[in-house]
Parts: C-alpha cells; structure tokens; sequence
C-alpha cells in the first residue's frame, strides 16, 4: 500500500473517460459513458464506462447511481428527426435508472453499466413516435464506482440460530 492506498491498473478502451473523483475526499470514482447511446422507454441498456480494470484478489468495485441523477432523472440529449433535417433540440430529463453492479476482481472485460429506462413523460413519447432521437451523450457521468476489501470468507453447513424474525418484522 503507497501513502494514497491500493494502487490499481486502469486501462482505457475505444474513447473512455478515466474514472475519477470530483474531489479528493469524495468515496467513489464518478464513471463516464464511453459513447452516444439512443435510449427509449421500458428498456434495458449494457452501458459502455470505456475502461478494463485490473483489481487485487481482495477488492471489489460497487457501481451505483449518482445520488442527484437518482433523483432528478437522467439527461439526455434530444436530436431533430431526419425528416426534419437532424440537429440537436436539446436536453431532457428522462426515467432512466443505474442498476446496482458489482465488478470482481477476475473480470478482465469493457466494464458496463446495466441502465433500466421506465414510463417516460408523455410529451417525450409523442415526441420519440414522430422520430426525435434521444440520446444518452458520450462522457456524460452516468454512475460511480466505490472499492470495497472482500474479507476471505468459508461458508460451511451448519444450523443457524437467531432471535429475531425476517424482512418487514420491525414494523408495526
């Protein structure tokens, strides 16, 4: 371990943003998309981060959602139709949600993000059926990427005891 903590290999692919923190202080690594990605309603989307990372035997790397994309919904850019000549309209806020993911220290692959679009706005739906592209933008930040130690755990059969009752079971 240096003065900074574990050092860790990243490796760029295509057009990829380096992962990196707003500030110093900050617990997670803000990722970024890798490329333009059309998007639509009621979909599921492997989004590119453009980078491979090569983790220790004992880390793992939690990729979440930024906390202020969480609540005000992703931006995306809107394009004109075709018919129309193209161009860019401009931004939106759509529903679109990160899916909480976990990257494992022998994953050698582009990491992605698995993005879950749901019902969008009704003027953005008319909008998509008369052929408005909308577009998540390449380097946007999409999501972050916390490091985790993974303590090494043997799980072995046994029978377990406990006092207190499952899910829900606090509440009255």
């Amino acid at each position: 371990m240096s003065k900074f903590g574990t050092k860790i290999k990243v490796e760029l692919v295509t057009h990829g943003c380096f992962p990196k923190k707003a500030y110093e202080t900050d617990a997670a690594y803000d990722l970024h998309v890798a490329k333009d990605m059309e998007v639509a309603p009621y979909a599921r989307y492997y989004v590119p981060l453009g980078f491979k990372i090569q983790l220790p035997t004992n880390v793992k790397m939690l990729i979440q959602p930024r906390s202020g994309m969480s609540g005000k919904g992703m931006q995306l850019d809107v394009y004109f139709p075709s018919w129309m000549k193209g161009g860019r309209l401009g931004k939106v806020r759509e529903n679109l949600d990160v899916i909480l993911g976990l990257i494992d220290c022998g994953y050698g692959e582009e990491v992605h993000v698995i993005v879950k679009s749901g019902r969008w706005k009704w003027k953005n739906r008319i909008l998509r059926l008369l052929g408005f592209k909308f577009v998540l933008p390449y380097s946007w930040r999409i999501c972050q990427g916390a490091f985790t130690y993974v303590p090494d755990v043997n799980l072995e059969p046994g029978k377990v005891t406990g006092t207190r009752k499952g899910l829900g079971s606090t509440d009255s």
